[in-house]
C-alpha cells in the first residue's frame, strides 16, 4: 500500500518503486518468518 500511495501523490521512477516494493515484501516475509519462531 505504501508504494501505490508514493505512486499516487509523487512522480517515483518506477524502478524505485518496484525497489521499494520489493524490499519491503523481503522485510515482512522475514519479520513473519522471526515472529513464526519466536511464538511456538
Amino acid at each position: 500500500m505504501h508504494v501505490f500511495s508514493q505512486l499516487m501523490m509523487f512522480k517515483v521512477p518506477l524502478g524505485t518503486l518496484v525497489y521499494v516494493f520489493l524490499t519491503g515484501l523481503f522485510e515482512m516475509l522475514v519479520i513473519g518468518i522471526i515472529f513464526g519462531l519466536t511464538l511456538k
